[in-house]
């Protein structure tokens, strides 16, 4: 798979060992290579879009959709990982893209400018993942001092000023967020209320997928979903050999998986930070669970 490189403006972010790229405004990752390829596809009636902030429960809810639209086959799911979802964020060619199997699973944290135009009419299914900004923040910390090409090298007060300025990767969070809620045919995702009504969120995801889920397929997918089963799969990932250009040997992909460990990092001064930019700044109105 040939990418080709575009050229992207560059900039020196404090608590960041290499900086970031930027485009139209945009801080985003240095492994980001090619935006035209993400923005310049055709789109199919039945793609499918999952999208969200990073480190908001996006491989969970992938694992979820996928098994959803492939009729719960759990042994299909862990002998294709490569194939099963098409991440557009490094830039993915547009033959690769074309080439690839209906129904078209796409997985992103781009904001929504750099994806297709089409993308924002009603016969495109979209999902977003949100969970509240101080457990995404935690996670984050935790994961980007551990990447090769976007090591964060600062303290976690760092990053929380970083989110409050919207420089933080695909930020402004509040505008991401905002621009992906609002559009047409959209099933929001909260995270914590996979954790906390499992059933419930499951049951209305399969709905809006077209798939009315038996109770008992309902708690197949929570088990096989596990924080505990998805952990186990972890060394899969980390075995591929070519993962060692992204991630540090010791990267631990799935850490904790739960509510309220904010608790353990935050002061009350970057806890006040975080409250002002969703009451200030961001215009979806939730109420965000921060307690198990």
């Amino acid at each position: 798979m040939d990418i080709v490189d575009e050229n992207f403006d560059h900039a020196q972010v404090e608590g960041t060992k290499n900086g970031m790229k930027v485009r139209d405004g945009i801080f985003l990752p240095n492994g980001v290579r090619n935006l035209s390829y993400s923005k310049c596809f055709k789109l199919r009636d039945d793609d499918i879009f999952v999208s969200s902030f990073p480190k908001s429960g996006t491989t969970w809810t992938n694992e979820l959709v996928w098994l959803i639209t492939h009729n719960l086959d759990y042994e299909g799911s862990q002998n294709n990982l490569e194939k099963k979802i098409i991440w557009l964020d490094p830039g993915i060619p547009t033959n690769v893209i074309d080439d690839a199997d209906s129904p078209r699973l796409f997985k992103n944290h781009l904001p929504l400018q750099f994806l297709p135009d089409d993308i924002r009419t009603e016969k495109i299914k979209k999902i977003y993942v949100l969970r509240n900004p101080k457990d995404m923040l935690v996670s984050t910390f935790h994961f980007y001092r551990k990447l090769v090409k976007d090591e964060f090298i600062g303290e976690f007060k760092d990053l929380v000023n970083l989110f409050e300025e919207g420089k933080t990767w695909y930020g402004p969070w509040w505008s991401h967020v905002d621009s992906f809620v609002e559009l047409p045919n959209t099933f929001i995702i909260v995270y914590e209320d996979l954790i906390k009504k499992p059933f419930e969120t499951i049951k209305c995801l399969g709905e809006f997928l077209g798939k009315k889920l038996s109770d008992s397929q309902v708690q197949f997918l929570i088990e096989c979903t596990s924080f505990k089963k998805m952990k186990e799969g972890e060394s899969k990932f980390k075995s591929d050999a070519k993962h060692s250009n992204f991630f540090k040997s010791d990267l631990v992909f799935f850490r904790k998986g739960e509510i309220g460990d904010w608790k353990n990092y935050f002061d009350e001064e970057n806890s006040r930070k975080v409250d002002a930019v969703v009451e200030k700044k961001l215009k979806f109105k939730i109420n965000f669970i921060y307690e198990n």
